[in-house]
């Protein structure tokens, strides 16, 4: 994490505490998920659900909440730290544990076809 983003994010989560700071978060990965789906929407159904959103405004726009939902997770990683105790190695080994399970479904997946 750069030293200037970390000033930053540390400065806010102090501000807003962990309440406000949830809050965001939630609110943040809703906006992500609909931004995802409006892309999905624009790229693999134009015929079956056309959208006004082109393929361009689609992708910076999921590009932007993207930057949103991370900032908001950043920031309640440094609250938690502050408060909590560090919580990056346990967001690290959920990380590896997900991923490895994706993997293992895809792999699954495309031996039965």
């Amino acid at each position: 994490m750069a030293s200037g983003y970390r000033e930053q994010l540390e400065f806010i989560a102090k501000k807003c505490g962990e309440k406000t700071l949830l809050l965001a978060l939630a609110e943040e990965a809703a906006e992500l998920a609909q931004a995802a789906l409006k892309l999905r929407r624009v790229v693999y159904e134009r015929k079956k659900d056309p959208s006004p959103v082109s393929e361009k405004e689609a992708c910076e726009n999921l590009i932007e909440e993207m930057a949103d939902a991370l900032t908001a997770i950043d920031a309640v990683r440094l609250e938690w730290a502050r408060t909590r105790g560090e919580a990056d190695n346990a967001i690290l080994h959920q990380q590896f544990k997900k991923a490895r399970r994706w993997e293992k479904r895809i792999r699954n997946a495309k031996e039965s076809v």
